[in-house]
């Protein structure tokens, strides 16, 4: 089917709401714990093969499936296919999790892997910002994207890096062991390897876009 045959559907979704995009598969304990815990798991094409090796069963294939081996005939949750080419898997996925009202996503396995597709996926982070909450698990980090003033809990002493999606960013902070105080925040280096002073953080953007890196305990 293509993308004007998939409609919504009626049923509702159980949370956590896990998106799984078709990166290297994720190896941390964090990743693993909210792939176990998924309500329903959304798998973007070729990475159904990889979670159903693993023992699990997505409730939802979608993309234009050109890297998925699965029989179809085998699978029987919901497989969406949709040939359209001038966007990726990822953004099927969260415009089909848009459409059938899903309020908030976790993403998984949408780093590691294609450098551009990494880096489109931080982007996409601010694409969808006004239309679905994204929070995106890697191996490394728990990552947020954020336009505006927004509290994180934490523990005390753990990393934290924030990276700018763009160069006229200016923020101030709150509980970190470098705090900013109404500064423009720079693609690069400025930002990188902060550090929580207290069990939770504050920032402030005002101006601009963020990406938040919350190093997981080492």
């Amino acid at each position: 089917m293509d993308s004007t045959s998939v409609g919504r559907v009626t049923e509702t979704f159980s949370d956590p709401v896990v998106v799984l995009a078709n990166g290297p598969s994720p190896t941390h304990p964090n990743p693993l714990n909210i792939l176990n815990s998924a309500g329903t798991l959304i798998c973007c094409d070729g990475s159904a093969d990889k979670v159903i090796k693993n023992g699990f069963t997505p409730d939802v294939i979608i993309g234009d499936l050109d890297s998925l081996t699965l029989d179809p005939s085998s699978f029987k949750g919901k497989l969406i296919h949709l040939q359209k080419q001038d966007n990726t898997d990822l953004e099927k996925a969260l415009d089909w999790c848009i459409e059938n009202q899903i309020k908030k996503v976790t993403l998984l396995g949408a780093t590691g892997g294609r450098e551009d597709h990494e880096l489109a996926n931080f982007f996409l982070m601010r694409t969808f910002s006004d239309q679905i909450e994204i929070e995106m698990i890697t191996d490394r980090f728990t990552i947020y994207y954020t336009e505006k003033e927004k509290t994180f809990s934490t523990d005390t002493g753990r990393k934290i890096s924030l990276q700018p999606l763009g160069f006229e960013t200016v923020i101030s902070t709150i509980g970190l062991k470098y705090n900013l105080d109404h500064e423009q925040l720079k693609p690069g280096g400025h930002g990188i390897s902060n550090e929580a002073t207290e069990k939770s953080f504050s920032i402030s953007v005002e101006k601009g876009s963020l990406l938040v890196f919350i190093a997981h305990p080492s």
